[in-house]
């Protein structure tokens, strides 16, 4: 069994770059996590009371906030590898535009790359699609034909 890549129709172009855009909103949220420091909460005094069992809560603020930040750290570090697989100009185009912060203007981006706006355009939506199918967006298709002769 052979699996092809086809061509994405323009409605599938469309629905892969809007999944990206989605990705590149939640990385924008993961940042604002990792940007919060989240301090555990400090009692002054601490008893100990041997009488009772201990209780072991199972919901920690201190572990939540850990966890969240690792997730939001590990989510961020993989678009970024993905975007490592990108050409030089389109990275830089899907950095400067989606993952900088502070957000820039598209004329501000083509002033520094001198480009123009529509190229800067063309270079993006292929960048958004080269990345739907590095983040598993694009579906691929089985030869039909292929799977009959097996």
């Amino acid at each position: 069994m052979h699996l092809l890549l086809i061509e994405p129709s323009k409605e599938q172009e469309d629905m892969i770059i809007k999944k990206v855009l989605n990705e590149f909103k939640k990385y924008e949220r993961c940042l604002w996590v990792l940007g919060n420091k989240h301090y555990p909460k400090i009692t002054s005094s601490y008893t100990l009371n041997e009488s009772q069992r201990p209780v072991y809560n199972s919901y920690s603020s201190t572990e939540s906030h850990a966890m969240a930040n690792i997730e939001a750290y590990d989510f961020c570090s993989s678009i970024l590898k993905k975007l490592e697989r990108l050409k030089p100009d389109h990275r830089i185009i899907i950095y400067e535009y989606f993952l900088r912060l502070p957000k820039r203007s598209v004329q501000e981006i083509c002033n520094e790359l001198h480009i123009t706006p529509s190229h800067f355009h063309r270079m993006k939506r292929t960048a958004l699609i080269i990345l739907g199918y590095a983040m598993g967006f694009a579906v691929e298709e089985i030869d039909e034909s292929e799977t009959e002769n097996d």
